[in-house]
């Protein structure tokens, strides 16, 4: 979304609106009067049920008028005019306050609803205004009490000076209901002024403020000393601009989601001489504040199909009715789901929020189903209704009082089942004031934000805390405190190697203390490390105590964590050394492959030595060591990068403390590598009936060549996922254009170890691939494991079942008729084993096998293959000591 320039300057169209209008209304020389009415009255226990209907000459001016509502505003003829207030709706009981106010022709008036029904009588106030231009560069300021903290007598207040304590224009011993004249004070100056009791002209705090007042040359503003000092009705000030010299400000928003794209529209005041108020003005698009006079324009919101704007589309037409010194947001909203098109005029507060709080109003414009279907809640992340916002509906509206810190909302349906949109995380300030418009009908335009002003929302920076300070053995467990009053512990127990998630923080400097708890009191005990980490709003960070060995001193650190993803088809990997297990430049290191080979770059990084790497996806088996390689300081485990991985590895410990290690960022940023052994156990022809096994990719990947009947692999590593594979019959050096004899695919999990084999091809056993599980975990201790695989097609069907037995006959357990593609592991004891392969029935021995001696931890795989006529039948012995692995890397990544 983007911020719509004004088609013309900010006081060129104030001048041409007034010039319209001065045209087209009836002059102030006409005999109506001019009324500001404001509710003042805080009589209830709540402001929502402030709520009243004012009635003027019987005929309902305005209801649901609640305290400091935006004022109501009339232009009346000269004469006597019955006002009656009620209380809340309902007009058949008797008024809350019953008042004649008698106007003169040409004359504009404010009255005010005052009193709190206790301490002061409800009534009506009314004040003559004078809005002639004050000189320049003076303005004009009136004063008011409206405050009913106290019964009358009590009510007096000095207006004073907060710097000098002197009084300001005479207001000493000012009761409620009185009005001083209008004071002239200088223009654009800051004048620092409290309001406090006649009677402790010292008070401290003072009954109201201190606050700044600095108003425009010029301007003529009433200030309204109100509330009761509650914190429902905090003592406050309320202004009011004076008609001719303080305009109303109206800012546009463009919502209305009848349109996909931009659905860009003009917005026009028509007439005689059409006045464009911004042209090509985008769905999400706002302006700033522009100046208007006060008054009701009619406004048309139009679809250009051509140059000549005005003739075309009008999707809204409307007016706005602007009262002096006021503010507004006049936004186009609707058009779909059955919700019309439609120009919605908001009353923008024009005093600051509550002391020590943000303001946050929100209003629902997003038709993205009908009726009620619409509604929604707004909730906190773990489902918590916001502030009453259990059930809003589309144009429906809140404003929220809330303490400064980080807030992280969504906006779901009403039961909270179905997120519709999870907003980013913000920081609220003291003072922030923000309205936010939930918008867009999910079609036309996404449903999504608006936030008013453009920069209301300030996103947390986000930091994240890592234990790496090798101070101490065991797990070295420490305090993460801010030393605030009072403290806050972001970590606590925090042990060396530990890692926290992100936390949400608003942007500024942070005094941080890591403490050695020795009792319950943390906070009493040692400051390992005191420091400070400032951070930005939106950016990232990795907080990190380090040091504490070989002379390297303990300290906080401070990372910033990138924000943008890796390059396309990129993992991007950051090193940290943060190991000091040697003194000085003897814990230089070097990052190598397992032959040696430097990792560019990385040939002698020093302690606190940073480097990031963009990587293409694969598997990666680093090394450790010596700048000069002679000796390995740490053999990292196999990890496989993909693309868009982003991962911190700090190499950490001091050798005596702590062991010297990784830690890795985030937890589960190295993923391994899975393991799969292929063997060729197809008897599909004589001789070595040597194939190719392919990944058929583009570019293929060739995983074996010239790989004979009963040949075997050591494992290979490949990233985890689905890979197809063909088993080819080369016929010439054009090995893929050759015959695939299997077609098949395998499913890697990361961390796992296979054996994919290549059975069948005889008797009607069809040629396949086929994918074994092999073991991770050791066999239990003190037996070994064997596992049995019939991979032997040497007769059709259940001829080819056989059984396993021990030179006398006996069988063994589990193994007296084993099918074709049967498989049985089992623990064994130590010892000399002396077994045959024979029929099922035992009568005909198929294989006898030679005597073979196993010892405990011994793990083997004994695959029966061959179909005694293109292969002999016969026994292909796989095991799993370390000295049989091998590595291959594969620089693709699987499907």
């Amino acid at each position: 979304m983007r911020r719509s320039v004004l088609s013309v300057a900010v006081v060129m169209i104030t001048a041409l609106v007034v010039g319209l209008f001065a045209a087209s209304t009836p002059s102030r020389a006409q005999a109506n009067a001019r009324v500001n009415i404001l509710h003042l009255a805080p009589f209830a226990a709540t402001i929502d049920d402030t709520a009243v209907t004012v009635v003027v000459n019987g005929a309902t001016l305005a209801s649901d008028f609640k305290y400091k509502d935006a004022p109501l505003t009339a232009t009346l003829p000269p004469g006597d005019y019955t006002v009656e207030v009620f209380a809340g709706t309902d007009l058949t009981v008797a008024p809350a306050i019953t008042a004649t106010v008698t106007l003169a022709a040409g004359v504009d008036y404010t009255v005010f609803a005052g009193g709190d029904g206790t301490n002061i009588p409800l009534g009506l106030f009314p004040l003559v205004d004078d809005n002639s231009v004050p000189a320049a560069p003076n303005a004009n300021v009136r004063v008011v009490h409206a405050a009913p903290f106290a019964a009358q007598a009590a009510t007096a207040v000095d207006v004073r000076n907060a710097t000098t304590d002197e009084v300001i224009g005479g207001l000493t011993g000012v009761e409620f209901g009185v009005a001083s004249g209008y004071l002239p004070i200088p223009g654009a100056t800051d004048i620092p002024v409290k309001v406090v009791p006649s009677s402790d002209p010292t008070a401290d705090p003072p009954l109201i403020g201190p606050a700044t007042l600095n108003v425009p040359p010029q301007s003529i503003t009433t200030i309204f000393a109100i509330g009761t000092g509650t914190a429902t009705y905090p003592a406050e000030f309320f202004f009011l601009g004076g008609a001719q010299r303080v305009p109303a400000q109206v800012r546009l928003a463009h919502l209305a989601p009848f349109a996909g794209g931009r659905a860009a529209v003009n917005v026009v005041v028509p007439g005689d001489t059409p006045l464009t108020l911004v042209n090509d003005f985008g769905f999400g698009d706002t302006t700033d504040y522009v100046p208007l006079p006060d008054g009701t324009y009619p406004i048309n919101v139009v679809i250009p199909s051509a140059p000549r704007a005005l003739a075309d589309t009008v999707a809204i037409s409307g007016s706005v009715t602007l009262s002096p010194g006021m503010r507004y947001t006049a936004m186009a909203i609707g058009g779909a789901n059955g919700f019309d098109p439609e120009l919605v005029l908001l009353n923008d507060p024009i005093t600051p929020p509550i002391t020590d709080t943000a303001r946050v109003r929100i209003y629902h414009a997003a038709p993205f189903a009908p009726g009620d279907g619409a509604n929604v809640s707004i909730r906190t992340q773990d489902g918590a209704v916001v502030g009453g916002l259990a059930n809003v509906p589309y144009k429906g509206t809140a404003t929220l009082e809330l303490p400064a810190g980080v807030y992280d909302l969504i906006i779901a349906t009403p039961d909270g089942a179905t997120t519709l949109l999870d907003i980013p995380a913000f920081v609220l300030t003291a003072g922030d004031d923000i309205t936010v418009f939930a918008v867009g009908d999910g079609v036309n335009q996404d449903v999504g934000l608006v936030v008013l002003p453009r920069d209301g929302i300030v996103p947390p920076a986000e930091v994240r805390l890592a234990h790496l300070a090798p101070f101490a053995g065991g797990r070295a467990a420490v305090n993460v405190v801010v030393p605030t009053v009072p403290p806050v512990t972001l970590a606590s127990d925090f042990g060396f190697g530990e890692t926290t998630g992100f936390l949400q923080l608003p942007g500024g400097t942070y005094p941080i203390n890591v403490v050695i708890p020795s009792a319950p009191r943390a906070l009493a005990d040692t400051v390992a490390i005191s420091g400070s980490v400032t951070l930005a709003p939106g950016m990232r960070y990795t907080a990190m105590a380090i040091g504490g060995a070989n002379g390297f001193a303990p300290e906080l650190v401070l990372l910033n964590d990138p924000t943008d993803p890796p390059a396309a088809g990129t993992a991007r990997v950051r090193i940290y050394h943060a190991a000091p297990f040697a003194p000085g430049d003897g814990a230089n290191v070097s990052i190598r492959l397992q032959d040696g080979t430097v990792v560019p770059g990385l040939a002698n990084v020093p302690y606190k030595g940073t480097a990031t790497l963009e990587l293409p996806a694969g598997v990666y088996d680093l090394i450790i060591a010596t700048p000069d390689g002679s000796t390995t300081l740490l053999d990292i485990p196999a990890f496989v990068l993909a693309a868009g991985d982003d991962i911190t590895v700090f190499a950490v410990g001091d050798g005596v403390n702590q062991d010297v290690g990784l830690v890795v960022l985030p937890r589960d940023g190295i993923v391994p590598p899975a393991e799969v052994r292929l063997a060729h156990l197809a008897p599909f022809a004589g001789g070595r009936a040597a194939v190719n096994v392919v990944v058929p990719t583009v570019p293929p990947v060739t995983l074996a060549s010239d790989f004979g009947f009963g040949e075997t692999t050591g494992f290979l590593q490949l990233p985890g996922g689905t890979y197809p594979i063909n088993v080819v019959i080369p016929s010439a050096p054009r090995a893929l254009a050759d015959t695939v004899a299997i077609s098949g695919s395998v499913t890697l999990a990361p961390g796992m170890r296979y054996t994919a084999m290549a059975i069948g091809g005889a008797n009607g056993f069809a040629p396949e691939l086929v994918l074994l599980n092999d073991p991770t975990d050791p066999p239990a201790a003190g037996t070994a494991r064997v596992r049995i695989y019939h991979a032997a097609p040497f007769a059709p069907g259940d001829g080819a079942n056989v059984s396993i037995r021990l030179q006398d006959g006996t069988v063994v357990p589990g193994l007296g008729n084993v099918p074709y593609k049967g498989t049985a592991t089992f623990p064994l004891p130590p010892g000399t084993y002396d077994l045959i392969i024979a029929t099922p029935d035992g009568a005909t021995t198929l294989l006898d096998l030679p005597p073979f001696t196993l010892v405990a931890g011994d793990d083997i795989t004994v695959f029966a293959v061959g179909d005694g006529v293109n292969q002999d039948v016969g026994t292909v012995v796989l095991g799993l000591p370390e000295a049989e692995r091998f590595r291959v890397y594969l620089p693709f990544v699987a499907n």
